[in-house]
């Protein structure tokens, strides 16, 4: 029998003789990728045609005509193309990243802007808005820090500014200095710490000059710190607060094991450490703060509760200075953590520089670049976190105090870090998940786009100099202004999107149906049952919402009254309803729970929204929403008194709202009285039309805000212009604001000259 199979069709015969036939008469048989449906249920011979030659020959439908015929070796070069075409796509796809992070964090240029929410487009603002900014935009002012006798300057986004603009509005520049230096009827800031009975000044027992210079050697009290016991209470509360609702950069799990390896095995002494030192300071800030002056039976000689752990603090400095040379990632988090015990002592200039000083770290730790591969995933995420963390802190001096950003040059960034429950866990907490893949760590990755959200639109607003044009328009041109509304209004739909982007896990809800992150007054329905770091964390992200909202509109206070544009209007009125929104949320949070008892940031924040209250009633007497806004000052200075049973600036802040409502009012009524014979006549011409059922309105008069004082009072009625109110007693009270921020005594923290201190 032959050894070559016989092909379908051919007899034994055509195969008798294969020794005789050459291989260049052997017919090759044609290979069929693929038979046809048809083929292969008749089981007969199809071929690599489309339509193969069976199909085509009874004229039917061939399965083939829709398949792209393939040989296996074709088969091969197709994968290689399309591995090639992935790694080529896949290097596109780093190079765009890599381009837009380009200048993310302070570049003028609104397209330069790495968009934090990649899958909307930008929404910027049209090609027809040309214009010359604002000539305020790129001013500041000078005022003295404290009992400093030296100025240094803030920007106009910050609060200092905004009351400068409202001094303006009242009257010529000369009616404003009178009270600045010396504050009628308010407290000394350097005093604060020195009164007998209730505080001990760090620095002596007597009141210093200011002019003196530090203090001496001699002055130094004998130095106490806290037990094992004691420290170990404040450590537990840094983790449900400062870890979990503020920046998590420290991994608790090493730090407890660092934190017991410290001590001896007696128990008193601790070896020194400049991570558990600021740690344990900043916890006792938060500590005292959050106990009434009158209960605190505990640490009576560390002053003021805004400077308690100020030995810690000082100690946790003198040992970072052994570190500058070669930091270490406890360094940087070490330095992160001092600043924000700064920045809640209201020592604003010496947070600022603190600040400066964590960036130029993160930069030697290389913390601007995405951390590589080879490290471990835990390593990776906690740089991550550390970088953006600098991050958050470096917008929120840089839009408090209107200077400009320190990491505005940076061209390489760090991804945003993870959030989800591997991540969570790999991080040394143990906090309980949140469901739909959020954790504790979501928190973090909501602020940071926050942030990112809201510096696009600072730095258009108050940067973006590339859609303005160098006219011959007069300085503070209204028209100009009233387009960079209209602009500015666009891009404000970036810090709406980032609101309706967050979770309902972690949104405090509303009663009545009210819709969270938003200006409407139903109340909060606070969870009961929620951790107390889950509850802080809903709390802290809509009030630093409000706060940042508050911040980008008030400058368009300023021109509400002389402004015809709906915008600026618009704008004007959303800053009021934001300020009011978080005051009557302080308010129910402080007298109903102790969430944010002591919570410097939040009184920051409260008091913010107080003074931008009083200078839009000031501003803007006709608005209808000005009534609700003189109750939001009325529910501020309840919230402030409240933080005043805890520190003392709350008191100092407390006595200045109370001062201006009072003020206000006065005036107002003086002009009412003023004008008592229009305001005659036309309540006579009211009388005499016929009465309408009432209507519940938004526009409650201004008298319905004061109450019974002045029930006939209505500025919008009675047509009061803010130049009526120029008083020199309403001055001088809008002074004293500038020294509620600035009230700390500058050698407060200075080191003592023997060395006890440290």
């Amino acid at each position: 029998m032959s050894n070559y199979p016989f092909a379908k069709g051919e007899s034994q015969a055509t195969h008798a003789l294969p020794t005789l036939q050459t291989p260049h008469d052997r017919r090759k048989r044609a290979q069929v990728v693929r038979a046809c449906d048809y083929c292969r249920r008749q089981r007969i011979k199809c071929d690599n045609r489309i339509p193969c030659t069976p199909c085509q020959a009874r004229g039917s439908q061939c399965s083939n005509a829709v398949i792209k015929s393939t040989t296996l070796p074709q088969a091969y070069r197709e994968i290689e193309r399309l591995r090639r075409k992935i790694h080529e796509l896949e290097s596109e796809l780093q190079q765009r990243k890599t381009e837009t992070n380009v200048d993310l964090v302070g570049s003028a240029s609104r397209q330069t802007n790495l968009d934090p929410h990649p899958s909307r487009p930008s929404q910027g603002p049209p090609d027809r808005h040309s214009y010359e900014s604002p000539t305020w935009l790129q001013k500041g002012v000078h005022i003295c820090a404290g009992q400093s006798t030296s100025k240094t300057w803030y920007g106009p986004s910050s609060l200092f500014y905004f009351i400068t603009r409202v001094l303006d509005l009242l009257g010529p520049p000369g009616l404003q200095s009178a009270s600045q230096d010396k504050l009628p009827g308010s407290v000394s800031a350097s005093s604060l710490l020195d009164e007998t009975g209730n505080t001990v000044s760090p620095m002596g027992d007597g009141h210093r000059d200011h002019q003196a210079g530090p203090p001496g050697p001699s002055s130094s009290p004998a130095e106490e710190y806290l037990s094992l016991m004691q420290e170990e209470f404040f450590i537990e509360l840094y983790w449900q607060s400062h870890h979990a609702a503020v920046f998590p950069i420290i991994d608790e799990a090493e730090f407890r094991e660092h934190y017991r390896s410290s001590w001896t095995a007696e128990g008193n002494v601790r070896r020194p450490s400049p991570l558990v030192d600021i740690v344990i300071a900043i916890s006792m800030q938060l500590g005292i703060s959050a106990v009434p002056a009158a209960r605190r039976n505990f640490a009576k000689q560390e002053g003021d509760a805004t400077v308690v752990g100020r030995r810690y603090y000082l100690r946790c400095q003198k040992l970072l200075a052994y570190e500058l040379e070669s930091p270490v990632l406890s360094t940087l988090q070490s330095q992160i953590l001092c600043s924000v015990y700064l920045c809640c002592s209201n020592f604003q200039n010496m947070s600022d520089g603190a600040c400066g000083a964590v960036i130029r770290t993160a930069y030697m730790l290389g913390l601007h670049l995405d951390p590589p591969d080879s490290l471990p995933l835990k390593d990776r995420e906690m740089r991550r976190r550390l970088w953006w963390a600098i991050y958050i802190l470096d917008s929120k001096i840089g839009m408090k105090y209107g200077r400009p950003f320190l990491l505005s040059q940076t061209r390489f960034l760090p991804r945003l870090p993870e959030h989800c429950l591997d991540a969570a866990m790999e991080a040394g907490s143990r906090f309980s998940p949140l469901g739909s893949n959020l954790s504790w760590l979501s928190f973090h990755r909501l602020q940071t786009e926050l942030f990112l959200s809201a510096r696009t639109v600072y730095m258009f607003f108050f940067d973006d100099a590339s859609r303005a044009f160098t006219g011959n328009s007069a300085s503070d041109n209204m028209d100009a202004f009233e387009v960079h509304a209209e602009a500015f209004l666009a891009i404000l739909g970036e810090i709406d999107n980032w609101a309706q982007s967050v979770p309902d896990a972690l949104k405090t809800t509303r009663l009545n149906n009210g819709r969270a992150l938003s200006t409407d007054s139903c109340p909060l329905d606070l969870e009961l049952f929620a951790p107390l770091w889950l509850q802080r964390q809903r709390l802290l992200l809509e009030l630093m919402y409000h706060n940042l909202c508050i911040n980008l509109c008030r400058p368009f206070i300023f021109a509400c009254s002389a402004s015809t544009s709906n915008v600026v209007e618009q704008l004007g009125v959303r800053c009021a309803l934001h300020a009011t929104t978080l005051t009557r949320i302080m308010h129910q949070v402080l007298s109903s729970t102790d969430i944010l008892n002591g919570w410097h940031e939040a009184f920051q924040w409260q008091w913010n929204a107080a003074i931008t209250l009083v200078g839009f009633v000031l501003a803007y007497p006709q608005a209808a929403s000005t009534a609700e806004a003189r109750k939001g000052i009325d529910t501020s200075l309840d919230v402030l008194d409240l933080y005043s049973a805890s520190f003392a600036v709350a008191a100092k802040a407390a006595d200045v709202v109370r001062r201006l409502r009072a003020e206000v009012d006065r005036v107002a009524t003086i002009m009412r009285q003023n004008s008592g014979a229009q305001v005659l006549t036309s309540q006579t011409e009211r009388a005499e039309m016929p009465q309408a059922d009432p209507v519940e309105t938004s526009s409650t008069t201004y008298a319905d805000a004061l109450g019974g004082t002045a029930e006939s009072l209505s500025l919008a009625e009675n047509g009061i212009d803010i130049g009526d109110m120029s008083s020199t007693s309403l001055q001088a009270i809008l002074n004293m604001a500038f020294d509620v921020d600035q009230w700390a005594e500058p050698y407060m923290l200075w080191p003592n000259g023997d060395g006890s201190g440290l």
